[in-house]
């Protein structure tokens, strides 16, 4: 059985959110990087109590149903952290090369 969110590519991710989204959605207003961040790791490591569907579903601002649905305050915090952190470590291993 195959998971909703198991794309082929990023493209294919960032089009499913396109054809899904709520026009205000997070995942479309990080479009530019959001094809380079592995959101499946981001979720299981900053998100670990959450399903994979629950957090694309906020991405995405609407779930498989079409209800609006979002991320609450404390949970952007914490994304926006772990944002950070994922940069922070990107900094870091380019001071390596």
């Amino acid at each position: 059985m195959s998971n909703t969110f198991d794309y082929q590519n990023k493209e294919d991710l960032l089009q499913n959110a396109k054809n899904r989204f709520a026009t205000d959605s997070l995942l479309i207003k990080l479009e530019d990087a959001s094809l380079n961040i592995n959101w499946r790791h981001l979720q299981k490591y900053y998100f670990p109590n959450q399903s994979l569907t629950w957090f694309y579903d906020r991405l995405f601002g609407k779930d498989e149903q079409g209800n609006l649905v979002e991320f609450t305050s404390d949970e952007k915090k914490q994304l926006k952290l772990a944002l950070k952190d994922l940069a922070k470590r990107i900094n870091s291993m380019s001071e390596l090369i």
